[in-house]
């Protein structure tokens, strides 16, 4: 193969002349010569120490030092330099001597100018072999280098099984030592015979069939279990054989342990919505269909298949009083007055009772004009609540300034007493630690008279009952007060308990506002819920849990630091207090001292006392004296700080934990809905492209051929003749093409599986099958090409028939590669197709015959796709229509 780059030549010869004629003769051969001459051996050296030289020709007998000394002299400086004897003294003993003493290549000098020609070709052959040494050396090097710096392990191993290449992950897997040769050893050396076997036969698949094999296998380690990944690729020779193996395997438990993390947070969540009976609902205003959840269905007493999944159906069940008040709050919302739609109203429920609701709702979503597209909310169930307060209006009257002395009991026997007011001492007279140690039971107050009606009322009562008959209690002094008692039913850690307000009926007191701030607190834990529900971004998960600690557990110095894709905490929201206290708030990573980034990458609860007892501490004059760390998962890290020592008890560990649980759930379900609504849009422009298509080829097509198929089948049972024959056959043609397109369409930008073919063989096989008698074809160059047989098939027909189609009688198409980009055109001498119409060519249904479906260019636009290829339209050089293919993959012959 000629040397396409320039080479240098050093020729020494004592001989000016015969220098000057090798000058000469060799740049005419070669016009990529350059030759240098020198008549002395001692300026060779300086010479090449100067110059770039590609290749030493020398001649045997030269002053001072003859051809080979020169070789050794080289050779020190130069040790891969070729070096080629070209002498007169051919004698067998110098012949041997070169040989021996390594010279590139030996020629003896002849008469005439053969000689010369022998020489230049021995020359490039020197210097395009040493240059091939060289990239391949350093192609090596640079494999090798990057080899070993993957932390994944990579192999490469023969059809035999025996090893070839393997990085130092792989020495490492397999506790090989350095001085281990890789190429001994086989998987005998490294596996059990159970496995042996199936990496054999994995082995085997390779080679046989090409193809990629995939293994997952959980290993055994001093740490638990390591999740493996190995893939196993062809390595395929210049012919196109598989030769070897590259094997490549990934630790991929980290992979395997998120996702589980993922689906366990998410069914977290759902649990979390579904514990707390949260009705939610997600509303698209430009169609208003709205979708509802079970819970949302179940709080109504419906089934989910009983709701229309409309606004109407929502509507339709608002009490009527009700719906104006609604309407004008959502109508506000909707134009930007309040930040949340936020009612309560009443509901129709499937008996036909009226349900009180909370309905809390945001729009999340609005076009560039301000236009809302999309709202989310959610139902809370307040009946119980809303009935509560009737009940403490109706008995309202009955309370005067009197004191009220609180118990909370449990709903046993004689009602043993968890809690108790510290106003018992001077209302009742009793010391409250005589309730607490159970050495008095509520029951042992109430009168002996009345007791037995009041443990009946208290063990059938409802939540928020009263007592409409006063009963008696009895004092520690004896003494006897008529009282009213009002309880409320606790939902706890399992152990029914009720809380009892004891109302003297003579100095009585409201106890309006210790409801009210219980229904606060309610109120505002649910709340918290929604607003994480109508959160869409990560920071606005973070902002709605940091201000929750601040307003409802009341922690004043917090802040929430997110992980971003380098597992570097960023913080984003933070108290008000905080920003006071802390100021600038850090970036904490792996190379960060902190306790904070210990607790996230340990994913570990740390409740730290004393932060100034701790070394690790990221700020050593910090003024935060105590703090509680609470990991979320590979979400991020929380952080509640305090300014005294020992502020935290075990209590609020448990329920910081458990709220973090929740954000860990809302931060994973903006998460999945990002990705859901990403894959959602890809998915519906993909369905509405092939609904078209697939619309137009069964319509527009199939129902006129199956009117001419059955006005055929008619007339050929009323004459016999071969034109309704070939015209039965070509009508058949024309049904199975109308099937592959709807099988492309259906395939859409995807491809089979890919193999070499040659562009001439298919030109030439699809021409034979298109009516063209009055056409002629010119396949100018031959290409090979990696493709889909039958997309490209089906791309190379359509070209042909298009140009035979709306090209005039006599059209000549041609076929060849591109000169140069990877490719290959298809141009014919028609008229060609006007400028402005070029980029319309290739839209489904544009055609200017009339008699043409249009849709021929679609398809070779939408193969191309498929393939990763570009097609576009030019004009030939005879004026008619070019359509060049680019991004081609070739194939070397």
């Amino acid at each position: 193969m000629p040397v396409s780059r320039s080479v240098t030549v050093l020729h020494v010869d004592d001989d000016s002349n015969f220098g000057d004629l090798v000058q000469t003769v060799l740049t005419r051969e070669r016009e990529t010569f350059e030759v240098l001459t020198k008549t002395d051996p001692e300026q060779v050296l300086p010479c090449l120490d100067a110059t770039a030289v590609d290749c030493v020709v020398s001649d045997y007998d030269l002053p001072g030092m003859n051809g080979l000394e020169l070789l050794e002299v080289v050779r020190t400086e130069y040790p891969d330099l070729p070096f080629i004897l070209f002498t007169g003294k051919g004698t067998e003993e110098v012949a041997s001597r070169a040989i021996s003493a390594g010279v590139t290549d030996y020629l003896q000098k002849q008469g005439g100018t053969d000689q010369f020609t022998v020489l230049a070709n021995r020359i490039e052959n020197a210097v395009e072999s040493n240059r091939h040494r060289q990239e391949v050396t350093e192609t090596n090097r640079q494999f090798e280098a990057v080899l070993e710096t993957m932390s994944a392990v990579v192999f490469l191993k023969d059809e035999q099984g025996q090893y070839l290449l393997a990085n130092d992950a792989f020495r490492d897997l397999f506790a090989l030592d350095d001085d281990v040769d890789i190429t001994n050893i086989t998987d005998e050396d490294l596996f059990p015979p159970a496995q042996i076997e199936k990496y054999q036969a994995d082995d085997r698949e390779v080679f046989e069939t090409g193809s990629v094999v995939e293994t997952v296998e959980e290993v055994p380690t001093d740490d638990g279990v390591q999740i493996n990944l190995t893939r196993k690729s062809p390595v395929y020779d210049e012919s196109g054989e598989v030769t070897a193996i590259c094997g490549v395997t990934t630790d991929i438990t980290e992979q395997k342990r998120r996702e589980e993390t993922i689906r366990t947070l998410k069914e977290r969540f759902e649990l979390a919505v579904e514990g707390a009976h949260l009705g939610v609902w997600d509303w698209d205003l430009t169609t208003d269909a709205v979708e509802f959840n079970e819970q949302w269905a179940e709080m109504l007493g419906y089934s989910l298949d009983d709701i229309d999944p409309t606004l109407d159906a929502w509507e339709r069940r608002v009490h009527p009083d009700d719906l104006p008040a609604v309407e004008e709050a959502l109508e506000a919302h909707k134009n930007g007055a309040t930040e949340y739609y936020d009612t309560e109203h009443r509901m129709r429920t499937a008996s036909g009772d009226w349900k009180w609701i909370r309905d809390v709702g945001q729009i999340f979503e609005r076009d560039d004009d301000g236009t809302p597209l999309r709202a989310v909310g959610i139902h809370i169930d307040i009946d119980d609540r809303k009935r509560a307060e009737r009940a403490l209006r109706e008995e309202r009257d009955l309370f005067t300034s009197g004191p009220v002395v609180v118990f909370r009991w449990e709903q046993t026997a004689r009602l043993p007493v968890n809690y108790v007011s510290s106003n018992v001492t001077d209302v009742l007279g009793y010391d409250a630690e005589a309730f607490l140690s159970g050495r008095l039971r509520f029951a042992d107050i109430v009168h002996e008279e009345d007791r037995g009606r009041v443990l009946r009322h208290q063990h059938d009562g409802q939540t928020g009952s009263f007592t409409r008959d006063p009963y008696r209690v009895r004092t520690k002094s004896g003494g006897v007060r008529w009282v009213l008692s009002q309880t409320v039913e606790l939902d706890g850690d399992g152990t029914a308990e009720r809380i009892g307000y004891l109302i003297d009926v003579t100095e009585r007191q409201r106890t309006e506002q210790q409801l009210d701030e219980y229904a606060s607190t309610f109120d505002q834990l649910q709340e918290t819920t929604g607003d994480l529900l109508r959160a869409t971004t990560p920071e606005e998960v973070a902002e709605v849990a940091v201000d929750s600690l601040e307003t409802v557990f009341e922690f004043d110095v917090a802040c929430l630091w997110l992980a971003d894709e380098h597992r570097q905490l960023e913080p984003v929201a933070q108290t008000t207090r905080g920003d006071d206290l802390i100021g600038q708030v850090p970036t904490y990573s792996a190379d960060t001292e902190s306790l904070s980034w210990a607790a996230y990458d340990e994913q570990t609860i740390r409740k730290i006392d004393d932060t100034h007892a701790h070394e690790r501490r990221h700020n050593p004059d910090t003024s935060i004296r105590s703090e509680l760390i609470v990991p979320l998962g590979e979400f991020g890290v929380l952080n509640i700080g305090s300014r005294t020592t020992g502020a935290f008890s075990d209590r609020d560990v448990t329920r910081v934990d458990l709220w973090a649980d929740t954000i860990q759930s809302a931060l994973a379900r903006v998460d999945q809905l990002q990705q859901l609504k990403r894959r959602e849009a890809e998915l519906q422009a993909e369905r509405d492209r092939l609904d078209e298509f697939a619309s137009f080829v069964s319509h527009d097509l199939r129902n006129p051929l199956s009117i001419a198929s059955l006005r055929l089948e008619l007339a050929m049972e009323e004459c016999n003749s071969d034109h309704l024959r070939d015209a039965q056959q070509a009508l058949d043609r024309m049904d199975g093409f109308i099937e592959d397109l709807l099988t492309l369409a259906k395939q859409g930008d995807t491809i089979g599986e890919t193999e070499p073919i040659d562009l001439q063989h298919l030109v030439s096989r699809c021409w034979s099958g298109i009516e063209s008698d009055a056409a002629d074809i010119e396949i100018r160059d031959a290409v090979v090409l990696e493709a889909d047989r039958n997309r490209l098939t089906s791309l190379i027909e359509n070209l042909l028939t298009n140009a035979v189609t709306h090209g005039p009688d006599g059209v000549r198409i041609t076929v060849g590669a591109l000169p140069e980009e990877a490719g290959f055109y298809v141009a014919d001498d028609g008229e060609g197709i006007p400028e402005a119409d070029s980029k319309q060519v290739f839209e489904s249904g544009y055609s200017t015959d009339a008699d043409g479906t249009g849709i021929g260019l679609a398809i070779v636009e939408q193969i191309a796709d498929a393939h990763g290829w570009d097609v576009r339209l030019t004009a030939s050089e005879t004026g008619g229509a070019r359509f060049e293919i680019t991004g081609v993959e070739l194939v070397d012959e």
